[in-house]
């Protein structure tokens, strides 16, 4: 079939929603697909990415009409993956490229595999029938997924937001549907993201959640120690600006001392501020931490260095909102106001659906989303303040 036709046909419909992510189950037709295809291979066991990308396509859904070649649906499935990216909806086996190998370009497909994490089962009813997704499929989705997990795209560009806080201000909200838009924010933080950073324009974030445009300005977390008559400055959280720009730019370094100059491009006072070296080191616990430390020279000011790190180097960044989501098919610039009170919606009709037709009341509803709160509610890990110049 020639693909001209097919997109004269579809650019309005199969096409614009196989791109933009639906506000009921926060993904797009594309990552649908790829998801499915996972869990009709396998419930349980991990399956290679190659299959999953070959040994499928276009065999039931066409989706080898819509892309030149296969590697975009791979790197949704890395998208999906990646750590940074919390709470995962996959996991699996090989180098994706994450924390512990910060920007290092991830393996092929056919030396990867992926499966639904625990989270992803119990927060996504996929249907069990192999059939065809069409453009109008989503996901039963047991809490707002664009909004927890976040998505970035051509024209949606939604960050994380922590689960416990989301989840508070959907129960608020169901349990109080005259609630206020202002009131979201007594819930509600900010952007939250498994790198931690710091948030420091909190005064604006209200109106961008309002509008669904805006900027969030993103730092590191730096702060210098004392040891004895050494003074070091130690970098301990870099703002996800960071990863996602070198992630845009396909910007992929073979080793540590690539992903060192990239991280700290602009620094070029090093005789003038540092005593030498920078390192660039990371260490597991439960979870991988990563920092980047320097000697200080012990006459230089501590906050003159500061000042130039966020003013020179990549270790501040800005972050544009934009929440366009699929509504009733269509896409529609969505407050976050909008996001919850539909997606509420949404949870009330497959809810009453799966109970053969009887509502549940809000105490229901509301208990099974504290069960998942529960179980996958995690600290805060970015800072939000306000920074007064």
């Amino acid at each position: 079939m020639n693909n001209s036709k097919i997109f004269e046909r579809n650019t309005r419909g199969y096409y614009m929603a196989k791109e933009i992510p639906d506000v009921r189950d926060g993904l797009t037709l594309t990552q649908r697909i790829l998801l499915k295809r996972i869990k009709d291979m396998s419930r349980e066991h991990a399956v290679c990415n190659a299959k999953i990308v070959y040994g499928e396509c276009g065999n039931n859904d066409n989706m080898i009409d819509y892309f030149e070649s296969t590697e975009p649906l791979y790197d949704h499935i890395i998208a999906l993956r990646q750590e940074w990216r919390a709470p995962r909806l996959l996991e699996g086996r090989g180098n994706f490229g994450d924390l512990s190998n910060l920007f290092t370009c991830y393996a092929a497909s056919r030396f990867t595999e992926s499966k639904f994490t625990d989270y992803a089962n119990d927060v996504l009813n996929l249907p069990r029938k192999k059939i065809p997704l069409t453009a109008n499929d989503v996901f039963e989705a047991f809490l707002p997924n664009v909004v927890i997990s976040g998505t970035f795209g051509t024209a949606c560009n939604i960050p994380p937001h922590n689960l416990g806080e989301v989840l508070d201000a959907v129960i608020a909200l169901i349990q109080n549907p005259n609630m206020q838009e202002e009131d979201l924010f007594d819930y509600i933080q900010g952007p939250d993201y498994a790198t931690g950073g710091v948030i420091i324009n909190r005064s604006e974030l209200p109106e961008m959640y309002k509008t669904g445009v805006g900027n969030i300005v993103f730092r590191a977390n730096p702060h210098v120690e004392c040891k004895s008559s050494k003074r070091e400055c130690i970098i301990s959280e870099l703002p996800f600006t960071l990863i996602q720009n070198a992630r845009d730019s396909q910007m992929f370094f073979q080793n540590v001392e690539e992903s060192l100059e990239y991280i700290m491009d602009g620094f070029d006072r090093f005789d003038e501020f540092s005593s030498g070296k920078a390192e660039f080191k990371w260490y597991y616990d439960s979870e991988i931490h990563y920092e980047i430390r320097f000697p200080l020279q012990s006459t230089v000011d501590e906050e003159a260095v500061l000042n130039y790190l966020f003013t020179f180097t990549n270790l501040e960044g800005n972050y544009e909102y934009r929440s366009i989501l699929l509504s009733n098919g269509k896409p529609k610039l969505m407050s976050l106001y909008e996001i919850l009170t539909e997606w509420i919606s949404f949870y009330r009709e497959f809810t009453t659906k799966s109970n053969k037709g009887i509502p549940l009341p809000d105490e229901k509803l509301c208990e099974k989303l504290e069960k998942i709160k529960e179980r996958y509610a995690t600290p805060r890990k970015t800072k939000v303040i306000d920074l007064i110049e």
